[in-house]
């Protein structure tokens, strides 16, 4: 049986790799059932497709319509697979893909399993809908490259080669799990820990190396939002950095953890953070 030892949700910047496990499916999938109780989850959403479909849309209410015409409006928008923009989605990560500071650890002695993330602090983003600041927790991993280098001279006449990197990312934005981090502490690294419990040797040398996370949650209004993030070189750091990173706004209702590769179900974890029986 799982059992969750403590759990603070990770900031970590996001972004879905190119063999991540959020690839985009033929047909795209219909409102994701939570209630439904297989031993094996066959089908998640892309994350890509659900922030391209949604990059699309106008979400922002016209001056000319009034606020019934503005929502009736939202209301009728559909995403690939007939979502509403207030469907419940599944999104999928294995553990290499949310974070560099995440793994999956076995204790022989107390035969657990331990998926774990280093957790930190928030961004601040701006609500495109209701025009207020936001502080979600955000998950994924950014994808940067190098794309050339330069010459430049500081102010005290020395050159520096300044190396061009830039970094684009994908992910979800987490709403609901902001009360978990107290306010005195909310700029210290946090972990996730999510526990299997009963995992023999042998099983155990199969799975560490495939166990990922399903997100399920209900996109929620402002459904998307973006943050870009550009920093100078300097001696320190000779980078001319630029970012771009695009979030699904969510509310999470489960955690699954999971075998990536077969699709079973190993454990099953509420919006409290309390372990569901399967």
């Amino acid at each position: 049986m799982p059992k969750i030892s403590s759990l603070i949700i990770a900031f970590v910047v996001s972004g879905c790799s190119v063999n991540s496990a959020c690839a985009a499916p033929k047909t795209a999938p219909g409102p994701f059932d939570i209630e439904r109780r297989e031993s094996v989850i066959s089908e998640t959403h892309s994350l890509d497709v659900l922030i391209e479909s949604i990059k699309k849309l106008k979400l922002n209410k016209d001056d000319f319509e009034t606020t019934e015409q503005f929502q009736s409006r939202l209301a009728a928008f559909r995403l690939p697979g007939n979502l509403p923009l207030d469907a419940t989605i599944a999104i999928k990560y294995k553990t290499e893909n949310i974070s560099p500071f995440c793994d999956n650890k076995y204790n022989a002695d107390a035969r657990e399993i331990t998926f774990s993330c280093e957790a930190g602090p928030t961004n601040i983003f701006s609500d495109p809908i209701n025009g207020r600041p936001l502080s979600p927790w955000t998950i994924g991993v950014p994808n940067a490259r190098d794309t050339g280098s330069y010459i430049a001279k500081t102010a005290w006449g020395a050159t520096i080669k300044v190396t061009k990197r830039v970094a684009y990312g994908r992910g979800l934005a987490i709403d609901n799990l902001i009360a978990s981090i107290p306010a005195t502490a909310a700029n210290y690294p946090r972990k996730i820990k999510l526990t299997l419990t009963d995992i023999s040797s042998e099983r155990a040398r199969k799975l560490v190396r495939n166990i990922g996370v399903v997100f399920i949650a209900d996109l929620k209004s402002p459904y998307f939002v973006e943050y870009s993030r550009e920093d100078s070189p300097s001696l320190s750091d000779p980078t001319a950095f630029k970012g771009q990173y695009d979030y699904l706004f969510v509310h999470v209702r489960q955690m699954w953890l999971v075998d990536v590769k077969s699709g079973e179900i190993l454990g099953r974890f509420d919006d409290t953070y309390k372990v569901l029986q399967n």
